[in-house]
């Protein structure tokens, strides 16, 4: 099996492709629970294409792999969702992307899932648009939701996506109104009559609860132990002579402690939050990390070789300066904003004055136009440069 297609023979059979039945049996399980042949590819293809477009997010692709391959495999029970996922971190570091990348893998394009905007829900009466109006209200004879059924029910050799995007920023009711989604696979509009399947279906959830607080948290410890002159018991280790094997072993100890703590906070806000109904519908809570500085240069360079690729299609060899990478670097990388600050320094600081010289980069089929980007003080400036011979 080719990497994008997902195993017709993983995904879960659906009797009619809309209405799952007034009374779903729940506790059904499949009693030979061995892999599809070719589930392998799959994980694997799943796993490249994941890790491609979000960086440094390790311990997040395994975990969405884990639960996808899961469901391809069928051992779950089958009168609910494939997968309940909740994501949660910072903003900017690859929720939404993870999202764009499994719809791209599983369904052939990146933008092909449902997306919900959780946070323009915020009062009580939106859950209507979940559900759709009751009786006697304007369209409630034709079910409108803002659920997109076709990218929610697919096919059964092609699981639906749905993202319910900031989900903390809903009102408690609209949140509640996905529960019978979470539990039983389906939902039932408002109207009585018309049904949406969710059973052969990936729910995504993304939420930033806990960032606050572990920020807060790290902040406030990283400043106390400023104070005393060393960063951690284990940064104290690393401030006497030591083999490189004893920094490494100490480094690692550092970041496992950071790592359960973060993971404590994270829980904590959720389950102060959140309903224990609610939580006890989710799958797995994959948590993602804030963004290091050497994954934003990764992702920068990323996106560096990107825009010269585009270029070099129009016949224009684009050249970039180090110190103008690290100038981008050094003025883009945000713990607080993650990729997205980078992606606006990009756009500020490097695209406008590249853009301003394309028009003048008409070159002959034989003689692509170069350019050279450099760094003039604290400003990127743009130069043509003269064909070698």
């Amino acid at each position: 099996m080719s990497v994008g297609s997902y195993d017709v023979s993983g995904a879960r059979p659906e009797t009619d492709g809309r209405a799952p039945g007034p009374a779903p049996t729940k506790g059904e399980r499949v009693t030979e629970a061995s892999p599809a042949a070719g589930a392998s590819p799959f994980t694997d293809g799943l796993r490249v294409q994941l890790q491609a477009a979000v960086l440094g997010q390790e311990p997040a692709v395994e975990a969405v792999v884990r639960a996808v391959s899961i469901a391809q495999a069928r051992l779950m029970p089958t009168d609910r969702p494939l997968a309940n996922l909740l994501f949660v971190g910072p903003t900017g570091v690859g929720k939404t992307e993870t999202v764009k990348a499994l719809a791209r893998t599983i369904r052939g394009g990146e933008d092909d899932f449902c997306r919900v905007d959780m946070s323009s829900m915020a009062q009580e009466h939106y859950a209507a648009a979940i559900s759709g109006a009751p009786p006697g209200y304007a369209g409630s004879k034709e079910g409108l939701s803002v659920l997109d059924r076709d990218k929610i029910e697919s096919n059964p050799g092609t699981p639906g996506i749905v993202l319910f995007d900031e989900i903390e920023k809903a009102h408690s009711s609209v949140v509640r109104s996905l529960l019978h989604i979470l539990d039983n696979g389906y939902l039932r509009l408002a109207n009585g009559k018309d049904v949406i399947s969710f059973r052969n279906c990936i729910v995504v959830m993304t939420s930033n609860l806990g960032v606050a607080e572990a920020t807060r948290k790290r902040n406030s410890w990283l400043s106390r132990a400023t104070r005393r002159g060393a960063e951690t018991a284990a940064t104290l280790e690393l401030s006497r002579p030591r083999l490189a094997d004893d920094r490494d072993r100490a480094t690692a100890r550092h970041a496992l402690w950071m790592n359960r703590r973060d993971e404590r906070v994270f829980h904590r806000a959720l389950e102060d939050f959140f309903d224990p109904e609610f939580l006890n519908r989710i799958d797995e809570i994959v948590r993602f990390d804030g963004i290091r500085r050497e994954t934003a240069r990764s992702i920068l360079d990323r996106d560096l070789d990107t825009l010269r690729g585009t270029l070099k299609h129009r016949h224009i060899v684009l050249t970039i300066d180090e110190a103008v990478t690290e100038h981008l670097l050094s003025i883009g990388f945000s713990h607080v904003y993650g990729a997205r600050a980078l992606e606006r320094v990009l756009r500020q600081e490097l695209l406008a004055p590249l853009s301003a010289h394309l028009h003048d980069c008409a070159a002959s089929s034989t003689s692509p136009a170069r350019l050279l980007l450099k760094l003039q003080g604290d400003r990127i400036v743009c130069r043509r440069v003269a064909a070698t011979a």
